[in-house]
C-alpha cells in the first residue's frame, strides 16, 4: 500500500468518495416472516423477546411503520402494561462500502435509558456500530459512540459528545477490507460531505477487529432499552429514518450487473476528510504502471501533481 501524507489548505473532493449493542448469545441472528419495504430494499421487523437488553421487540404497525413520505419511523411502546422496543434489518446481506443513515430525532436528549443503533451485524464478533445513548446516566459527556465489536478491545471504540442545532443528522459507516471510516454530522447530505463545522465527530479505524465482506453481515437499525430498564420519561421515544444508502441497494450510482472490480487500482478515501492543513492518500497498484496522483480544488482547477512516476505494484 501507498501512503501519501500531503500538506494544504485547499479543500479537496476525491473521485473515489451500524449498534445496537451486541446481541446476546440467545439471539444469533433472528428471522422472522414480516418484512417491509423501506429505501430501496426489505427489512425484517424483529419480535417476542431478544437481546440486546435484552427486551421485548414489537413487529405491529404503531411500533414499526413507513409513512407517506417513505420514512421509516421506529417508536418505543408500552403494550399491555410491558415496554416493547423496535428493530428492523436487511433481508439481503450487506458489504463493503458506504452505509449512510438520514436521522430525524433529537437524539443529544434521549432518555437515559433509550439507545439508538445504527449498525451492521453478523455476530457479536462481526459488528460494527454507531450508537447514541446515555447508558443509563442522567448527565453523561458523552452519548455518541463509534465501535468495531468487540468494543472491549482497546482501540476499539471512540465516544464523543453530541451538541445539535438541528434534529436532523446524518450518520456514515464506510467499511472497507482495510479500514473503517466513520461520520457523524449534523443535517442531510445524500452524497457530499459537509463544511468541518457541522461534523459531530470523525473517527477511522484500522484494527484487527475489521468483519470480512464473506463473514454475511446485515444492515440493522435499532430503538431499544438499555439493560430493558423502563425509560424514565414518556417524550421522545420515536425516531425516524428518512433514508439509508447502502452497498446492497441500487441507490449508490449503479445496478449491480454494472458494476466491476478495478484491474489495475484500488484509490482509497482520503482522511482525515474534510480537513484543513494535511490529509493522507491510501493507494494501492494492483500491477506495476505508470501513476499519477493530482488534486484538484473545488472548482476542478488542478492544484498539484503528487505523484508521476512508474511504481511497482
Amino acid at each position: 500500500m501507498k501512503a501519501y501524507n500531503f500538506k494544504m489548505f485547499h479543500i479537496i473532493k476525491l473521485l473515489f468518495c451500524m449498534a445496537a449493542a451486541t446481541l446476546p448469545n440467545l439471539n444469533a441472528q433472528v428471522n422472522t416472516s414480516h418484512t417491509i419495504e423501506f429505501s430501496g430494499c426489505t427489512w425484517f421487523v424483529k419480535s417476542d423477546f431478544w437481546g440486546p437488553g435484552p427486551n421485548l421487540w414489537s413487529d405491529s404497525q404503531e411500533s414499526v411503520w413507513v409513512d407517506e413520505k417513505g420514512r421509516l419511523h421506529l417508536k418505543i411502546r408500552k403494550i399491555n402494561g410491558k415496554w416493547h422496543c423496535a428493530e428492523v434489518y436487511t433481508t439481503e446481506f450487506t458489504t463493503f462500502g458506504e452505509h449512510r443513515f438520514l436521522i430525524e430525532g433529537d437524539i443529544q436528549h434521549l432518555d437515559k435509558n433509550v439507545v439508538l443503533g445504527l449498525f451492521v451485524y453478523a455476530d457479536d464478533n462481526h459488528e460494527i456500530d454507531i450508537e447514541f445513548s446515555k447508558w443509563g446516566d442522567y448527565n453523561p459527556l458523552d452519548i455518541g459512540s463509534f465501535a468495531v465489536q468487540p468494543y472491549t478491545i482497546e482501540g476499539n471504540i471512540d465516544r464523543f459528545p453530541v451538541g445539535l442545532d438541528s434534529f436532523r443528522t446524518t450518520q456514515i459507516i464506510d467499511w472497507q477490507d482495510k479500514y473503517i471510516l466513520f461520520n457523524s454530522f449534523q443535517g442531510h447530505m445524500l452524497e457530499l460531505l459537509p463544511q468541518p463545522e457541522y461534523f459531530l465527530n470523525h473517527w477511522i479505524y484500522w484494527g484487527d477487529s475489521n468483519p470480512d465482506s464473506l463473514d454475511n453481515l446485515r444492515t440493522h437499525i435499532n430503538f431499544w432499552l438499555f439493560r430493558g430498564e423502563s425509560p424514565v420519561t414518556i417524550t421522545n421515544l420515536e425516531i425516524i429514518i428518512t433514508k439509508v444508502i447502502q452497498p446492497l441497494t441500487t441507490e449508490v450510482g449503479q445496478n449491480e450487473n454494472d458494476k466491476k472490480v478495478p484491474e489495475d487500482f484500488l484509490l482509497y478515501q482520503n482522511y482525515p476528510n474534510p480537513f484543513r492543513s494535511w490529509t493522507t492518500i491510501n493507494y494501492e497498484l494492483l500491477k506495476s504502471a505508470n501513476v499519477t496522483l493530482s488534486i484538484y480544488n473545488s472548482l476542478g482547477k488542478k492544484v498539484r501533481t503528487l505523484v508521476n512516476t512508474f511504481q511497482e505494484s
